[in-house]
C-alpha cells in the first residue's frame, strides 16, 4: 500500500496556544469520503490521491525534492508529502535540515500560483497564521518558500 493510500491523520496546531489539538478536516473532493475517529485523531480518506500529472508544479518540485525515496508517491507532489508527514508526526526531509541546492532557489519566479486540483483541501489543513500570505493552500509554494538553503526553514504546519 502506498503512503498516500487508506486513511490519513490529518492534524492542525492550535495557533492562539503553545499546544496542538486535533480537528476534522473536511475534504471536499468527493461525495464518498470517509470520516472515523481513532485515538482522538479525525482521519480523513481522500479519495483520489494526487497524481503527477495532476500537480501544476511537479517538474519545479521534482527539481528541488531532496526526498530520497525514489519511489515515494508522494515524491515532488507536496501536498501529498506533507500531509502524510504531519499525520504520522514526522517531518518530510525539506522540513527537517536538509540544505536546498541553492541553483533552485530561482524556482519560485517559475510556479503556479494556484492549485485548482487541491487547494480548497489544502486551505483546511493549513494553519498558517500570517494573514498576508499568498500561498496559503499551495503548499508546493509554501514549501519553495520556506526550504532554505541552510535547512533552518520550516512551514507552520510541521512546526
Amino acid at each position: 500500500m502506498k503512503a498516500h493510500d487508506g486513511w490519513q491523520t490529518l492534524r492542525r496546531a492550535q495557533a492562539e496556544t503553545s499546544f496542538s489539538r486535533d480537528v476534522e478536516v473536511n475534504v471536499h473532493a468527493a461525495e464518498n469520503n470517509h470520516t472515523r475517529q481513532t485515538n482522538g485523531l479525525h482521519e480523513v480518506m481522500s479519495p483520489v490521491p494526487t497524481r503527477p500529472e495532476d500537480c501544476v508544479n511537479y517538474a519545479l518540485n521534482i527539481q528541488m525534492c531532496p526526498c530520497t525515496n525514489d519511489s515515494c508517491a508522494n515524491r515532488g507532489i507536496c501536498c501529498e508529502c506533507i500531509q502524510a508527514h504531519v499525520s504520522s508526526g514526522s517531518a518530510p526531509n525539506c522540513m527537517r535540515g536538509t540544505k536546498r541546492d541553492p541553483a533552485t532557489m530561482g524556482l519560485r519566479a517559475q510556479a503556479a500560483q494556484t492549485c485548482a486540483s487541491n487547494q480548497a483541501r489544502n486551505l483546511e489543513f493549513c494553519v498558517c497564521s500570517w494573514e498576508p500570505c499568498q500561498r496559503k493552500g499551495v503548499c508546493c509554494n509554501c514549501i519553495r518558500n520556506h526550504f532554505t538553503t541552510d535547512g533552518s526553514g520550516r512551514v507552520a504546519c510541521v512546526k
